[in-house]
C-alpha cells in the first residue's frame, strides 16, 4: 500500500488518510481512541536532541499501556486488546506534539500479545500506522524482531 509522506500532510488529512486507509473499517473505534487517550497524553514532556525512538510497551501488573523513552516511562494509560485503534489514535497525537523529530514508535515483545491479540488484521493495521507517521519501511512487528535487539528493556 502507498502512502503519501506524512510530512508533507497537514494534521487533517492525515486523520483523513488514516481513517480511509490505515484503519477503515475501525474508524469510529479510532476517533473514540484518539478523544479517550488524549487525556492521558497532555503532559507528554519536551525530549531534547533531534531525533529519538519511543517504544509502546505493556505494564501486566497494572494493567496499562506504556510509551518508554529507554527505560523512562513518559506516558500510560490503560491498555486495549487488539487494540490497533489505540496505537493508531496515541502514535498520531505523539506524532502531533514531535513531528519529525519521532523516528518510530516501536512495540515491544511485551506489548505485543495485547496490541496484536488473536486478529490476523491487528498486525498490518499497526504497521500501516508506522509506515505513514513515520515512514516505517521494515517487516519486523515489535522490537524484540527490531535491529536484532535481544533485550528489550535496553535504553535505545
Amino acid at each position: 500500500m502507498a502512502f503519501p509522506k506524512s510530512t508533507d500532510l497537514t494534521d487533517k488529512e492525515l486523520k483523513r488518510v488514516m481513517f480511509r486507509r490505515v484503519i477503515p473499517m475501525r474508524s469510529r473505534e479510532f476517533l473514540r481512541e484518539l478523544v479517550s487517550t488524549r487525556r492521558y497524553l497532555k503532559e507528554l514532556p519536551d525530549i531534547p536532541g533531534e531525533s529519538f525512538l519511543l517504544l509502546w510497551d505493556h505494564d501486566y501488573k497494572s494493567g496499562r499501556s506504556l510509551i518508554r523513552l529507554g527505560e523512562s516511562v513518559i506516558a500510560s494509560f490503560p491498555a486495549g486488546y487488539e487494540c490497533s485503534e489505540q496505537f493508531a489514535a496515541v502514535a498520531f497525537l505523539i506524532y502531533q506534539k514531535y513531528r519529525g523529530r519521532l523516528l518510530d514508535l516501536i512495540p515491544t515483545w511485551e506489548s505485543a500479545s495485547m496490541l496484536f491479540g488473536d486478529r490476523l488484521g491487528t498486525v498490518d493495521e499497526v504497521m500501516d500506522t508506522r509506515h505513514l507517521l513515520f515512514g516505517y519501511q521494515g517487516k519486523e512487528s515489535w522490537v524484540g524482531q527490531h535491529r536484532g535487539i535481544p533485550d528489550i528493556k535496553m535504553s535505545v
